[in-house]
């Protein structure tokens, strides 16, 4: 079924108009044209029906629909030219499946990803798509080098969705994002924000090796959280599990020594007199003596 577009309405409507306007003086209306056997009143309520359905097509289309028989490969391209237009399309296939928001993320210009980011941010939309929209599009996206942007998005996504930031951020240090932007994001957050971050660590059960990639970002985390006894339970369970790799780090040094100075009871303290034992870099030293204050500390 064809359909006038927004633009044309206006003439088409114009042409309807000039049509109904019957001349009688016409010598070719008077030879050819059909005589109506209806009344005037019968044709003037019939214009206003008329009138009413063409102002209901024109606002229809005011929205974007697309057609189901056209393919996703074209569909996905008449999207990239203006995804705000598209948003509906967006947030229904990007609530189903990831199809969509992967095609996106690897297609849309710098420019669209923030309007786009900025679009569903700032709106309150549906947790599934959320979910979809943080574990595909923004880990994506963060792969490009354009560290502005990608911090830029790591803060409003955190300032948003608090409660499904772990999903983001869970992939997000999983990804070639350049360990900078992280240590930047961190930097600026409060301390209570800081403990959400820590926590979020614990949901995911940060890998040692992305650990180690982000130690020195890890490190400033914990030094500046708020702590408690889960956060200071996981971090030492870390320290254990990192120790072989990283018995020259500096970084982790530091890790150890911030844990130490910030423990009061003798929970694992065997295991900590190991770990400080077998580790190589400068902090071994103030981490021995602070073991030693611990050890005297509980006796």
């Amino acid at each position: 079924m064809y359909q006038f577009t927004s633009s044309s309405m206006l003439i088409l409507e114009r042409c309807i108009d000039l049509a109904k306007q019957r001349n009688e003086t016409n010598q070719w209306n008077q030879k050819f044209s059909l005589k109506s056997s209806y009344s005037n009143e019968f044709i003037n309520n019939l214009d206003a029906k008329e009138g009413a359905q063409l102002k209901e097509l024109n606002y229809a289309h005011e929205e974007i629909i697309l057609d189901p028989s056209i393919n996703n490969e074209q569909k996905y391209k008449d999207i990239l030219t203006d995804p705000i237009a598209y948003i509906d399309v967006i947030l229904e296939e990007g609530s189903l499946d990831n199809i969509l928001l992967i095609f996106l993320s690897e297609n849309l210009t710098d420019m669209d990803v923030e309007r786009l980011s900025g679009h569903i941010l700032e709106d309150r939309v549906n947790l599934r798509f959320i979910e979809n929209f943080f574990t595909y599009f923004l880990p994506n996206c963060f792969k490009r080098e354009n560290s502005r942007l990608s911090l830029d998005l790591l803060i409003r996504a955190f300032k948003s969705y608090p409660a499904k930031f772990h999903l983001l951020l869970q992939r997000t240090l999983d990804t070639e994002m350049d360990c900078h932007i992280f240590q930047e994001f961190t930097s600026i957050l409060t301390p209570q924000e800081l403990s959400a971050i820590m926590k979020s660590f614990i949901e995911f059960d940060l890998s040692v090796d992305v650990l180690i990639r982000h130690m020195f970002a890890f490190v400033s985390c914990y030094k500046s959280c708020i702590k408690d006894v889960k956060i200071n339970n996981f971090v030492v369970v870390k320290l254990n599990e990192a120790a072989e790799k990283c018995t020259a780090d500096k970084q982790y040094g530091r890790l150890l020594l911030t844990y130490l100075q910030n423990k009061n009871d003798n929970f694992k303290l065997s295991l900590l007199k190991r770990i400080v034992d077998n580790h190589r870099s400068p902090f071994k030293r103030p981490c021995l003596n602070m073991l030693n204050e611990l050890v005297k500390r509980n006796e």
